[in-house]
């Protein structure tokens, strides 16, 4: 019994720990994948460091920086900088021509292999967040990609204000997609071995309960009943005090 509530909690396990985000439905691994596809997801959070032009008043609620000037680099900004901010709303991502395009560049260069109507789903719901009620990005992921007419000249270092389209931060990039990666192979494995004990669980008593409509010969099925049906779990007991007290065990049919 510990066995198959073991199972149970595993197969929505995986499930419930994305249940904070859009909803999904059937088991991690089958009918679908938490990051799918990794390299898009390892996007997502490439440029969280970098302060991006803001002006909703969300964007600033609770943060007490306001970007920072590192003079030097054409993708760092000294103008308004009480407008940039490490915190954007959902709402200024959405519509941020800098974040989208960057963002649509490093899906562009790292997924190769990735149909574009699979890339184009993934970012109508997740460039900008997780969460059902963030809103959709205000271009989609073809057309931002058309805004950028060659590759970026510079990468957004941690910390640099976003002021254009950038490259992603390599070994940042990297680090999220093998983080990612191995996740989904831990959670894709995680469903499956806990698929197999719950079926076997519940399947494998039920198939052996099968056996009992066999046409096997009456010194056979008396033989197998006898050994495996109605045989005590517990032997001893028939011959000592337990009995008394609790009754007759259970049978290993029974059990």
């Amino acid at each position: 019994m510990h066995l198959l509530n073991l199972a149970i909690l595993s197969l929505v396990g995986s499930t419930d720990a994305w249940q904070a985000g859009r909803p999904r439905y059937g088991l991690v691994g089958f009918s679908f994948y938490l990051y799918d596809p990794p390299c898009a997801s390892a996007c997502q959070g490439v440029f969280r460091k970098n302060p991006i032009f803001c002006t909703d008043a969300a964007s600033f609620k609770g943060s007490g920086t306001a970007g920072m000037s590192h003079g030097g680099s054409p993708m760092e900004s000294s103008d308004t900088l009480q407008n940039y901010t490490t915190t954007p709303s959902a709402a200024c991502l959405a519509a941020s021509e800098d974040f989208l395009t960057s963002e649509a560049w490093c899906i562009h260069e790292k997924c190769t292999d990735i149909h574009i109507w699979k890339l184009e789903k993934w970012w109508e719901n997740y460039v900008v967040g997780n969460f059902e009620s963030d809103p959709p990005p205000s271009l989609s992921y073809g057309a931002a990609l058309a805004l950028v007419t060659s590759k970026p000249s510079y990468t957004c270092a941690k910390g640099i204000n976003m002021n254009g389209t950038c490259l992603p931060n390599e070994s940042i990039w990297s680090a999220r997609f093998l983080a990612i990666d191995k996740y989904n192979e831990v959670e894709n494995q995680h469903e499956y071995f806990g698929l197999v004990v719950f079926l076997t669980s519940i399947g494998l008593p039920i198939v052996l309960s099968l056996f009992r409509f066999a046409p096997f010969s009456k010194r056979w099925a008396s033989t197998l009943n006898g050994r495996i049906i109605y045989t005590s779990i517990h032997r001893s007991w028939r011959n000592s005090f337990v009995v008394a007290v609790f009754d007759q065990p259970p049978t290993l049919g029974q059990a």
